[in-house]
Formats: structure tokens, sequence, C-alpha cells
């Protein structure tokens, strides 16, 4: 392991030239992890995981899996207590090197609650990970090669966390909605044209990532999650957010950055949204309808040209507004009424009213200056007329 800059382990003088400062701390760090990589290290570890039920073989440059795991209760070593031994209820076999998954391991762990496979080179799933369907609540393959997702998930009706992102996803299977149970689902960094139709009825859900895809259109059933509260879009190819997004009432997040949006008229009204990000769009305006505890509204690289403040004024939460790479030639000067914004971005706009000085200062010397134009803006107060020893106001034209 390299050191940074001049602190070296030990004396200087003895630091080699190749930059590496602590030859012996690198040594035996890379010893300790090629000791980890032996069989004996990895038969040492499924014997524990005999008496605790859990099971991590991550990094261990695994070309295939530890046939002990096919035959978990026969696999007994000399001296062993077979009765003692525990089921297996969590398995990590993350970052080797693994190309497939064989039959009998399912068929042998059927009550795995908790299966990691992500950052190998699978290509599939087998049909016997059915045999997990009773227990198997959190499913991670993310990082590995999958064009499909095989039936077999969509039998796993006891999971609630499945990940499934960084893969070569064209599409989902209808089945998938059936699992009424699932409580996150990641498939962001795919090839994803579209969501299924009945996404709706994965009414459990509570965070749903589909970011970094190619989806070019949303099902109107996504208004059904009424536990939505994180949803993340970013990266695709929206063109504009359906009808049934509005019905989203439990959503906390939502992240439509990086799309081809001209309206976000569509964005819910949700009492707890909080963050609302749309950067990266063609957004000629904001939203009409901004939720009211907004804290964070992020419309950087639009098309915008006119900024309404009233709004704004209206979201009493309000701390950071990005604004940036837009058209505006002015600021409203209500604008600085919102007294709780401690985030004011508006670099690269057109504002010719405005000093850059002050547009580079902290946001509450913008806002001051803002609301000193409302001042000298406001109209004149009524003039008096003394008539017959009284005054009586006149409003001007």
């Amino acid at each position: 392991m390299a050191c940074l800059g001049h602190h070296f382990c030990g004396n200087p003088a003895s630091a080699p030239l190749t930059g590496d400062c602590c030859p012996g701390r690198a040594c035996s760090w890379s010893a300790a992890q090629k000791q980890s990589n032996t069989p004996a290290a990895v038969e040492r570890a499924i014997a524990q995981a005999k008496a605790s039920g859990s099971l991590n073989l991550t990094s261990r440059g695994l070309t295939e899996v530890p046939a002990e795991l096919c035959d978990w209760h026969g696999s007994a070593q000399p001296g062993d207590k077979w009765w003692e031994v525990v089921e297996l209820s969590k398995l990590d076999l993350s970052h080797n090197e693994l190309q497939d998954l064989p039959e009998p391991l399912f068929k042998s762990l059927s009550g795995l609650q908790t299966l990691h496979v992500g950052n190998n080179a699978l290509r599939t799933l087998p049909p016997a990970l059915r045999h997990c369907a009773g227990t198997l609540k959190l499913l991670n393959v993310q990082h590995n090669a999958l064009a499909e997702l095989p039936p077999p998930v969509g039998a796993l009706e006891s999971l609630v966390h499945l990940s499934i992102d960084y893969n070569a996803l064209q599409s989902l299977p209808d089945a998938l909605c059936d699992l009424a149970h699932v409580e996150v689902l990641v498939c962001s960094f795919n090839k994803l044209a579209a969501l299924p139709a009945r996404l709706g009825a994965m009414r459990a859900l509570t965070r749903l990532d589909a970011a970094s895809n190619a989806l070019i259109a949303l099902p109107d059933s996504i208004g059904d999650l009424a536990r939505l509260m994180e949803l993340e879009l970013g990266h695709n190819r929206l063109a504009a957010l359906p009808p049934g997004l509005a019905r989203l009432s439990a959503l906390v997040r939502l992240d439509c950055r990086e799309n081809a949006l001209s309206s976000a008229s569509e964005v819910p009204a949700a009492p707890s949204l909080a963050e609302l990000l749309l950067g990266f769009n063609r957004l000629a305006a904001l939203p009409r309808a901004l939720p009211p505890a907004l804290a964070t509204l992020d419309v950087r690289d639009n098309a915008i040209e006119e900024l309404d403040a009233e709004p704004l004024l209206a979201l009493p939460r309000l701390r950071s507004l990005d604004l940036r790479n837009n058209a505006l030639a002015r600021l409203p000067p209500r604008l600085g009424l919102c007294t709780a914004l401690t985030a004011l971005l508006l670099d690269g706009n057109p504002l010719r009213a405005v000093r850059r000085a002050l547009l580079a200062a902290p946001a509450r010397e913008l806002l001051e200056y803002l609301r000193g134009r409302i001042e000298d803006g406001a109209p004149p107060p009524p003039l008096s007329l003394v008539l017959i020893g009284h005054a009586a106001p006149l409003t001007p034209y």
C-alpha cells in the first residue's frame, strides 16, 4: 500500500525509489490477500459458516462455486457434528470471476435469505433459483452480464430488495410485477427502453432506481405506487412524464435530470417531496405547482427565459435553487423575499442588471439586493390634497 506525500513508515532513507514508501505493509497486505484465496482458507470459511449461517467468499478469485456449497449437509469433514450444521441464510460470492451458478447450489441452500453475486461474469441465473422462493429476501446481481432476467426471478415471492443494475438488460419480464413484497428495485445502468406496463402492481415499492437506461416513456400505472418515496429516472430519453406520476403522494425525491423534458406539469405536489431535480432538460418554465415541502430545486441547463417568483414564495423550506445555464435576462425583485435560500446558483445566464461579483456572492447578499429593488420599484404612496381643512387621499392613475 503506497503512502501519499512524504509520510514514510520508519526511516525515510529506506523508502524505495518506486514511490511505495511502505513496502513491508504492501507485501503483508498482498500476502494476506493471497492467503485468504487459498483452498484451505475457503474451507475454513465454509466450516465457520456451518455454525454461523453466514458465508462471505467475496474477492476470493473464484471461477466456480465451491462444491461444498452444492451439498451443504452432506459435505461434512471428519470430526464435524452434522447435527450442529445450521442452514445457510446469507451467502456473498460477489467480486469473483463466476460465469454461472450451478443448479444444485439452490437445491442445497433452499433456506437462503440473502444472496450477493454482484461483480462477476454471470450471463444468466439458473431455474433452480425458485427453490429459494419462500425465503430469499435480498438478491443482488449487479455488475454482471445478464441480457435478460430469467423467469425464476419472478417466482421469488418473498423478495424485498432486488438489485439488477449494471447489466445488459433490454427489458424486464412482466412476471416481475407479481413480486408483491419488493420495496427496493434497482435496475439502473442497463439498456431498458421501457418498464413493465403493470409496474403499478408492485405496491410495496418505496424506492425505484431506473436511471441511466434508454427509457422513452413511463407506464401510467406508475401512479399506483402509493408508497414510493424515491424515484430515480435521470439520464434517460424521456420527452414527457405520464399523468399518473401526479398521484405519487408519498414521494420525497424525484430525479429526472438529463432527459428531454419540455414540460414538468405532471410533477406531483406530494406533501413530503423535498428534492426535485429537473436539470439538463428542455424546460421553458418552472412547474406550475411546486410541492410545499420542497427544499432543493434543480432546473439548471434548461431553456428558462422568465422566472416567476410567486410559486417560489410559497415554499418556506426552499434552501437550494439551481438556475445555472438558462436564458434568464432578469431576476424578479420579489425573489429576494425567499429568505430561506442559502444557495442560489445563476452562472451561465445573460443577466445584465446584476454585477457578476454579486452573482458570485453568498445568496443572502443577492437576496438583499433584490429586496432593495422591490422598494425602488414600489408604487408611489397615495397623494394628499388639502381641501377645506382636511386631507383627502387621491389615488394616482
